[in-house]
C-alpha cells in the first residue's frame, strides 16, 4: 500500500523490510528509499522514496463518498 504526494512516495510494508540495508522502489524508476518509521508490534514500516516523476497522486474521499 502507499500513498503518493509527488514527487515523495510513502509506502507502508511489512515489518521485516526494515532490516534490509539498501532498499529500492520501483514505481516508474527505481527510486532509493528509506525507512521514514516502524512498529515491530503492528510488524509495519514505512519507507520515504523521493525523485519519484509524472506520478498522480489518488483523490481523498470523505466519509460521506
Amino acid at each position: 500500500m502507499g500513498v503518493l504526494s509527488n514527487p515523495t512516495v510513502h509506502l507502508v510494508v511489512h515489518y521485516a523490510v526494515s532490516g534490509a540495508g539498501d532498499i529500492r522502489v520501483k514505481i516508474t524508476d527505481h527510486l532509493k528509499a528509506q525507512i521514514s518509521a516502524g512498529d515491530s508490534g503492528a510488524r509495519l514500516a514505512v519507507l520515504k522514496a523521493e525523485g519519484a516523476k509524472d506520478l498522480r497522486p489518488a483523490g481523498m474521499g470523505t466519509v460521506d463518498d
